[in-house]
This record gives C-alpha cells, structure tokens and sequence, in this order.
C-alpha cells in the first residue's frame, strides 16, 4: 500500500505571506507527514522552483511544525472549500 499526499497547497489557499506559511513550508510539511508520494500542482515556474528547493532545504523543526498546526487547526474543517467541499 502507498499513501499518497495530495493537495499539500490547497490550490495555493493555504499559503499565508504576513503568517509564513511557504509553499516550500507546507511541502516540508507535508514530506514529514509519513507519505511515499506526494503531488503537488504548480501554478507558474517560479513556484516549481520554490518546490524543488524545499527537497534540498532541511526539514521543518518541530517548532515549525507545532506553529504550521496552530494556524491551521482552528479552521481544519473548512479548509477543504476550494474542492466543494465545507
């Protein structure tokens, strides 16, 4: 069986500037998060380029991680809404 990460972007929703949260913050997320795959869309060059650093770059510290589930947390259940779903 393979887990696949999918979506790790949001369609580019979950990508908070003034909080940041990075493109190459939420892959970093989402490689640590016990996936053998993940699948990320890409809007433009300049935002591949920011994906293929974060393979290089060194993982999240655990404080990052704490401080990505913070912002995250409190709206888990609607962050979906740019597939349908609320």
């Amino acid at each position: 069986m393979t887990v696949i990460g999918m979506k790790c972007l949001g369609g580019g929703h979950y990508i908070q500037s003034a909080s940041g949260v990075t493109a190459e913050k939420l892959l970093k997320y989402a490689l640590d998060s016990n996936v053998d795959l993940i699948i990320a869309g890409c809007s433009g060059p300049q935002e591949v380029r920011a994906l293929a650093r974060a393979l290089w770059e060194t993982a999240l510290t655990e404080s990052e991680r704490r401080q990505m589930e913070s912002l995250f947390s409190p709206d888990r259940r609607k962050l979906g809404f740019y597939r349908g779903r609320l």
